[in-house]
């Protein structure tokens, strides 16, 4: 066993300067329905796998979705560890905990700066006190939390860079 993937959607709608998911997987999300998402998970673990990694470019791209496959693998009994990226936008009340309830241990965060003028060069869907805020509630749900940050975009300076790596 080790680490296996699982997908719970294609596309991406998101609009981020950099990225190229839109451009190959398209922008229109593909669902995939959560009681499949679960089924595959199920298969997976009874072949051994020790920790499931979700693949979707941002699992809450679709907020709604990714709750319902988070209920859906809980009510199915899975039972090893997952870990998935998100958006650092900000989370509906009690979003993480239902991502750890649903056995989620950490959060990969796309935050890419601190700097509100490059998260809007970057055309990113949210600002400083979303990541904050995003952070703050997944801290508090127990998850192991990352963030990736890309430095020398459009319009980067030393001040730029310092509220990144301040923050």
């Amino acid at each position: 066993g080790g680490m296996l993937n699982l997908q719970t959607k294609r596309g991406c709608s998101f609009r981020c300067l950099y990225c190229p998911y839109p451009r190959i997987e398209g922008r229109m999300h593909r669902l995939v329905e959560p009681a499949e998402v679960a089924q595959t998970a199920l298969q997976l673990q009874a072949a051994g796998a020790k920790y499931l990694f979700i693949t979707d470019s941002a699992f809450n791209s679709d907020v709604d979705h990714s709750l319902a496959v988070a209920n859906a693998l809980r009510g199915a009994g899975v039972a090893i560890p997952s870990g998935a990226f998100f958006a650092p936008v900000s989370p509906p009340p009690g979003y993480f905990e239902t991502m750890a309830a649903a056995g989620c241990h950490h959060v990969e965060f796309g935050t890419e700066s601190l700097a509100d003028s490059m998260l809007l060069a970057y055309r990113k869907p949210f600002r400083s006190p979303d990541v904050l805020m995003a952070h703050r509630q997944a801290r508090n749900a127990g998850l192991h939390v990352a963030h990736y940050f890309l430095l020398g975009g459009p319009g980067e300076s030393a001040a730029t860079v310092a509220a990144s790596l301040d923050g």
